[in-house]
């Protein structure tokens, strides 16, 4: 069996095992010219032409207002307090919502969490699929559903 000592050396490596995976999904191309900004699905790399700025916004929001591009992408960043005064005619994917919305209200911050994170992990670990996560009006309610998925 594979396994280190405490000297951090390494022995039976030839006993690791790993399966290789071929993914059955594939991704569709566009040519359609896109730019983002922050956190955001990686796929988005993978499907479009994209150019990312990174956290860069500055240099981001002078592009945007330019409008010679044909998705934006802004993705999630750290800084609620950071707004766009301009609203592009084009096709935008926000995953930052109070880039756009004020006064944005959490889920957090309307429900009261009532329940211990412990008790959320027993609920799913030992009851049937589709049973309630979370009590009724409780931050984990927002996670019932029928099939329990992320």
């Amino acid at each position: 069996m594979p396994c280190v000592d405490d000297k951090l050396g390494l022995h039976n490596v030839d006993e690791f095992v790993f399966n290789e995976v071929e993914p059955k999904m594939s991704l569709p191309k566009s040519n359609k010219e896109v730019i983002a900004v922050g956190a955001f699905p990686g796929e988005f790399q993978h499907i479009f032409n994209l150019e990312w700025y990174g956290y860069d916004y500055p240099s981001f929001v002078e592009r945007y207002k330019k409008e010679d591009w044909d998705i934006a992408v802004v993705g999630a960043c750290t800084n609620d307090e950071m707004r766009f005064k301009y609203r592009p005619r084009k096709q935008v994917f926000c995953y930052h919502p109070p880039i756009y919305v004020e006064n944005l209200e959490y889920y957090s911050e309307v429900h009261e969490i009532k329940m211990d994170l412990r008790e959320v992990y027993y609920k799913i670990k030992k009851n049937s699929v589709g049973s309630s996560v979370g009590e009724k009006d409780c931050f984990f309610s927002s996670m019932n559903n029928k099939y329990w998925t992320f």
